[in-house]
């Protein structure tokens, strides 16, 4: 009878916590709480406006982040494994003063001190404009960090909003080991009582 409790007790474990969940990574991704944190402003390379959010423009609820200029916006998070990332994501849209500036560019930081840089292009022709840069992620690495620029001409603004970094997160092996430690410790208790 005991080993058919804490077998029990074991699959019960291993469904529940067996399978990797998905969850966003990124904490306040639509600023919906109408501030930037944890996001932060890290580099500047000029421009008339820092990042701030607010509900002059947004693509989902009512609250976006916004800059003018050249600013970094960066959002730093416990380290999870490029593999296991389904998803990065955001939105973005440009309203140009100088006409031609459609670059955005955004930035992978890694455990290992090493980082990609791309960018993509937002017209503001086009409205709001949605950016999958997962493909860019570099396999068999540990994102730590992400971040996204205004534009380079320091006179253009951008607004950003719905970030996603989408992972599946799998418990580590001694997470396991203690669960199964606990179910056979729940078995032998049972054991106990029976007798």
């Amino acid at each position: 009878m005991r080993t058919k409790i804490c077998l029990a007790l074991l699959a019960l474990v291993a469904l529940t916590f067996g399978t990797a969940s998905a969850a966003n990574i990124i904490v306040n991704p639509g600023f919906e709480d109408g501030r930037l944190d944890p996001w932060y402003q890290d580099r500047e390379f000029g421009g008339t406006q820092d990042w701030d959010a607010d509900t002059i423009d947004f693509h989902s609820g009512k609250w976006s982040a916004y800059d003018v200029g050249n600013y970094e916006l960066r959002q730093d998070f416990a380290p999870i494994a490029t593999d296991s990332i389904t998803e990065v994501s955001f939105w973005a849209k440009h309203v140009y003063e100088v006409p031609g500036d459609e670059g955005l560019a955004y930035t992978f930081f890694y455990t290992d001190d090493s980082y990609y840089q791309g960018v993509v292009d937002v017209y503001p022709q086009d409205g709001w404009v949605f950016n999958d840069v997962t493909s860019r992620l570099e396999s068999g690495k540990m994102l730590e960090a992400f971040s996204v620029f205004g534009n380079s001409s320091g006179q253009t603004y951008t607004f950003v909003d719905d970030f996603m970094i989408d992972g599946n997160v799998v418990p580590e092996p001694a997470t396991f080991a203690l669960f199964g430690l606990g179910a056979l410790g729940v078995g032998l208790v049972i054991r106990r009582r029976r007798r």
